[in-house]
């Protein structure tokens, strides 16, 4: 016939060897290849040692870029292993698949139900989904007794011998299995019909030498196209048009996205497949010294001879079970049996290194087709950030922006935000910091972020330039104060000034209409803490100042009032955002305003409709601060904790009171003694009401904290008696052990 049909899993290394010994035995002058012919301008560039898998063709209409589709190879995948073969020895190459701009449109009709005249009256009833048609190869392998389809793969055909005598054995599979399916559906007919003309094509052509590699599942359909009707196939694809052009080019890829779960049809362990296709024979051995490296370096201890006896459980459980070579199985068994004493937790923390892996491809230069993904190449360099897109690994990363490097790795970073590449997110620092010159960023770049750079280019041909235009894009949407404030503080930190100085004139225009003060409040933090720092970044200073002055007075008038009327939650919620505005305010460089913001807590704390958390939290602030005098915190606590108030709202008081730490007994004995007389005091069913509420405000102490509660409890004894209850025999040592939840 002239050609050899050759049907391989996709990324299954026992293919790739069997077809690298098939092809050097066949020597054909015409390789035909299971790809999309609309990305047949991708195959040289395979020739580019700077092209390392894992790689994807990724072909995208030009118009609509988010209509986009992937074609990912490994280092041992059969059809990369196929290009080099080609390549090297200067044969013809040609993809034969159905164009990607066509299955684009096959795609949609489907999603969207047209039926058209493309469509032929055969092929209008849809195909039944049984067990068999939506997953074939995971049919027979529960047939075989295997609930893995992975698994029973592996066993079947990567672990035989390297030989292409495998490829009968899977065309007569399939064929088994198509005959049991009479109908494809409509996708698989039109693809395999344009894999006949292509083959036609060939023949044509002059080739008489051909080899065509293609997914198992296709053998039936190109074994013996003598079977098929010329004139069918082409009167099925003639009516096949698309009026969208498309574009091809190589990307970086990841093992984690070859994964099935982010691509179907992927495999579940990618570095384990690359160890099975580059040391066979050893892959046992090779795996479990892995095992142990990575153990060790998370502080597990493993021995040598540990390893060494994990390798002969692995092989023997192998020979057990009929098995050339350990598989995934034997070899994670037999770890956890010897290396891990039978803990099934350890392999936990490095299974996804060890199985999955963290590889990531590289491609020439040549393949960045748009000026902003070179501009994103040069700039990650002058970053220092290019281990970080070089890896999918996630990472935690430090910035000082006193460093000129780091500011412009910070830069870039939140201008990715605004172009809606979400390649960092910016972390809280260290528990305890109060404020610093450094920024925490957990990177983790992943390959699909490519199709969004090209689509970016539409703003502008810089990342900076795209930046700033979607951001003038966005602001013509946006209302409301919060959603201003975000943006705001995406572009001062991208150094955006005159797109900073159109949000901050239209923020001002949105908070001089609104009336929603916690929303007006949330817009501030973001911008006392840019400027708090702003020496070190270029920012309207002056515009920001005058936005601060402006606003902050509203806020002073309306917060009191808004406080009022609301339950425990919505106390908490409003005492933590006006912890954050207070955190700004402090740092302000207007006496006035400052002095403001002091009497308008003074307001709401004395404020009657105010929740007694909020209360109770407000005057522990004024306090601490030293704008509350001593003799009117004792005043307001005995009036706060009197029979005459609800002990619920008491003990609510009192936790807001003691929010933060419970240190201020160690050093005011009065206010240990109301508390303690008005724990006292309470009837049983009043006590056993309102315990869980006192344990939880003593909950958030750390221990040493609580033992130094203890030792003063102890050492005060009994309170002194006053008006608020009489001295009597309460032992409260033992109630200051229930309160603080000591044994």
């Amino acid at each position: 016939m002239g050609y050899k049909v050759y049907g391989i899993r996709h990324h299954g290394p026992g293919s790739s060897v069997a077809l690298q010994n098939a092809l050097r035995e066949q020597q054909p002058d015409c390789l035909i290849i299971e790809g999309p012919t609309d990305a047949e301008s991708c195959i040289p560039i395979v020739a580019d040692k700077k092209l390392r898998p894992p790689v994807a063709i990724l072909v995208y209409r030009k118009r609509e870029l988010a209509t986009a589709a992937y074609f990912p190879f490994t280092g041992y995948s059969p059809e990369w292993l196929a290009l080099k073969y080609g390549l090297k020895n200067k044969t013809e190459i040609r993809f034969m698949d159905l164009p990607q701009g066509l299955q684009f449109e096959l795609s949609e009709r489907k999603e969207k139900g047209i039926q058209t005249s493309l469509f032929s009256a055969s092929f209008k009833e849809p195909v039944k989904m049984t067990e068999l048609v939506m997953d074939p190869m995971r049919f027979i392998a529960q047939l075989a007794g295997y609930d893995d389809v992975e698994r029973w793969w592996e066993v079947t055909f990567e672990h035989m011998g390297a030989s292409e005598s495998i490829f009968p054995v899977i065309s007569r599979l399939i064929h088994e299995l198509r005959a049991a399916q009479s109908e494809q559906s409509l996708e698989t007919t039109f693809r395999e019909a344009h894999m006949r003309m292509r083959i036609r094509q060939s023949l044509a052509d002059g080739f008489q030498n051909i080899a065509i590699i293609c997914g198992a599942w296709h053998l039936p359909a190109l074994e013996d196209i003598t079977l098929f009707s010329e004139r069918e196939d082409k009167k099925l694809l003639r009516g096949l048009k698309t009026k969208h052009k498309t574009e091809a080019v190589w990307i970086p890829w990841s093992y984690e996205r070859m994964t099935r779960a982010q691509y179907g049809a992927g495999v579940t362990s990618p570095a384990w497949y690359e160890l099975l296709y580059q040391k066979k024979e050893n892959a046992a051995l090779y795996w479990m010294a892995k095992v142990a490296t990575l153990l060790r370096k998370k502080e597990f201890p493993v021995s040598s001879a540990a390893t060494i006896e994990a390798i002969r459980l692995a092989n023997t459980l192998a020979t057990m079970h009929g098995l050339a070579i350990p598989g995934l199985m034997e070899l994670r068994d037999a770890a956890i049996a010897v290396i891990c004493n039978g803990e099934s937790e350890p392999m936990k923390w490095i299974e996804k290194k060890l199985i999955v892996g963290h590889k990531v491809g590289r491609v020439p230069e040549s393949q960045m087709t748009s000026p902003l993904q070179k501009d994103l190449v040069a700039r990650i360099k002058r970053a220092r950030l290019t281990k970080f897109y070089n890896s999918a690994e996630a990472a935690t990363k430090k910035l000082d922006l006193r460093v000129s490097s780091n500011m412009e790795a910070s830069i870039l970073l939140h201008q990715m935000l605004l172009l809606d590449i979400p390649w960092g997110k910016k972390n809280k620092g260290p528990k305890g910091q109060t404020g610093s010159f450094a920024e925490y960023w957990r990177l983790q770049w992943r390959p699909d972020y490519m199709i969004r750079v090209i689509d970016a280019g539409m703003w502008g041909k810089t990342i900076k330039n795209a930046a700033a235009t979607k951001a003038n894009h966005q602001l013509k949407d946006l209302e409301k104060p919060e959603a201003l404030a975000e943006l705001l503080a995406l572009c001062l930190n991208s150094h955006l000034k005159e797109t900073s100085i159109k949000v901050i004139n239209q923020l001002e225009d949105a908070a001089a209409l609104s009336s929603d003060v916690f929303g007006l409040m949330e817009t501030l933090p973001p911008i006392f803490q840019i400027l708090k720092y702003g020496s070190t970044r270029d920012i309207p200073q002056e515009a920001l100042h005058i936005f601060v002055n402006h606003i902050s007075p509203r806020i002073f008038t309306m917060l009191p009032g808004a406080c009022t009327g609301k339950n425990d939650e919505a106390a908490r919620k409003i005492y933590e955002q006006i912890i954050s505005f207070h955190q700004g305010i402090l740092s302000w460089d207007d006496e006035d305003l400052v002095k403001g913001w002091w009497q308008t807590l003074v307001k709401i704390m004395h404020h009657s409709g105010v929740p007694p958390f909020l209360s109770g939290a407000l005057m522990r602030l004024l306090f601490d601060k030293g704008r509350l005098a001593y003799d009117e915190v004792v005043l307001r606590m005995s009036y706060a904790l009197s029979e005459r108030r609800e002990p619920i709202r008491a003990v609510h008081w009192l936790e807001g009171f003691l929010i933060g730490s419970g240190l201020i007994f160690m050093y005011h004995r009065q206010l240990w003694d109301l508390v303690s007389q008005w724990v006292s005091s309470l009837p049983e069913n009043r006590f056993q009401e309102t315990l869980p509420l006192l344990r939880r405000a003593f909950s958030n102490y750390q221990p040493p904290e609580r033992r130094k509660l203890l030792a003063k409890a102890k050492q005060y004894g009994q309170p002194k008696k006053t008006a608020l209850a009489p001295a009597d025999n309460e032992d409260v040592w033992v109630l200051a052990k229930v309160l603080l939840q000591e044994r």
